[in-house]
């Protein structure tokens, strides 16, 4: 059953991690085609949305990552989110909140991804909810590599689009 997740800040130590340049982001989500287990992906693009939820942005939402935040969408599956900074690893267990095509959040997480290449792309971008955080001694989980889109997917504000 669909349920609303209270949203509480994030620990200051936490958002101290997820300003830009200050860790590396893991996400492990449920693989509803591979049985064994979850699988794990890097996620580079990671930041806080307003101190109490996650922004995950994601060039192409038709990969394993995809269906797996579908998978803890509508199935209330929780995801384990691995933060690494230079001598520190927490441990999330995070849900999928809601996932953005449109709007104000999606447009920063657009924004976010050009500053680097200006010709970037996102598809989506996902609003993670945590649920507990506890700072952990545990080895990262091996991560697959994202999987490079083959056609990009075009938005509106594409300059590609206004050359048809």
């Amino acid at each position: 059953m669909f349920q609303l997740y209270e949203k509480k800040e994030l620990p200051r130590e936490i958002l101290k991690l997820l300003e830009p340049g200050n860790c590396a982001g893991y996400l492990q989500v449920p693989c509803p085609v591979q049985p064994s287990g979850p699988v794990t992906f890097a996620c580079p693009s990671l930041l806080t949305g307003n101190g109490s939820t996650l922004l995950l942005g994601l060039a192409d939402e038709h990969t394993a990552l995809g269906r797996g935040l579908v998978h803890s969408l509508w199935f209330d599956r929780e995801m384990t989110l691995w933060l690494h900074g230079t001598d520190v690893v927490y441990k999330l267990s995070v849900k999928s909140l809601r996932c953005l095509i449109t709007g104000p959040v999606f447009a920063r997480m657009l924004l976010g991804a050009r500053q680097n290449d200006a010709a970037a792309e996102i598809s989506c971008a996902w609003e993670l909810c945590w649920q507990s955080c506890e700072h952990t001694q545990e080895p990262l989980p091996a991560a697959l590599p994202l999987p490079v889109p083959v056609t990009p997917d075009l938005h509106l504000d594409n300059p590609m689009i206004r050359c048809l």
